[in-house]
């Protein structure tokens, strides 16, 4: 994982966040261990190795990669809304998807600290999405 904050103990807070900024990118395999616990969920729902993941898989990868990129984040905070936009090409088993966090935003709105992230998803090929996650950010 790679970015501009490097967790030192101390929590993210709303002062950190400038638009624009960087957060870091981690990339997250789509291996034999994801897809066994997809399966364990989902029942025997996907294909063999080098088929299409479902677009569900690929949300989830993207909010594992969320909480692991944006680090150490403040109790209390609330997930209050997110966009995605899927680009029609998927990622397959066996890929390696790369998600890259930035700040989109932020602003004061009714003495609520909302910080607006944007992600992207991708393959070493393709974007596979793109969205934004807005957070009500407790510190």
């Amino acid at each position: 994982m790679s970015g501009s904050h490097e967790p030192d103990g101390e929590i993210w807070t709303f002062a950190d966040f400038q638009p624009g900024m960087a957060l870091g990118t981690i990339d997250l395999a789509l291996d034999a261990d994801r897809r066994a616990h997809w399966n364990e969920v989902y029942g025997e729902s996907v294909g063999a190795a080098g088929a299409m993941v479902p677009q569900g898989l690929a949300v989830a990868l993207m909010m594992d990669a969320y909480v692991k990129v944006i680090q150490p984040r403040p109790p209390g905070n609330v997930h209050a809304m997110q966009t995605l936009s899927f680009t029609g090409t998927d990622a397959a088993w066996g890929d390696l998807m790369h998600f890259d966090f930035n700040v989109g935003g932020k602003e004061m709105k009714r003495e609520r600290r909302w910080v607006t992230f944007s992600v992207t998803g991708r393959t070493d090929a393709d974007i596979i999405l793109t969205g934004e996650i807005r957070a009500i950010w407790a510190a």
